[in-house]
């Protein structure tokens, strides 16, 4: 994960509010086993690092176009290490 999802220091997270339709809620609530707030955080981080690759790869492109070279390090380094 490039994000970290673990808690801060003093063992704190933010809240936030998702608004679903109550179809949606009802089937949730058909699941008690499952942890949602889990499934959301697994989610978000998921979107986030798909938008840091993407990010990435975009200023890569334009760097390469602008003449920049890359050794393997750099690449692996932009693109496969944890930020």
């Amino acid at each position: 994960m490039f994000i970290s999802n673990k808690c801060n220091k003093n063992n704190t997270m933010a809240i936030i509010t998702v608004r679903v339709p109550d179809t949606i809620k009802q089937t949730m609530d058909s699941y008690e086993e499952i942890n949602w707030s889990a499934v959301i955080r697994s989610s978000l981080n998921e979107k986030l690092e798909e938008l840091y690759l993407q990010k990435a790869l975009i200023q890569a492109k334009k760097d390469i176009a602008n003449g920049k070279t890359f050794t393997q390090k750099q690449i692996e380094e932009m693109f496969l290490n944890e930020k």
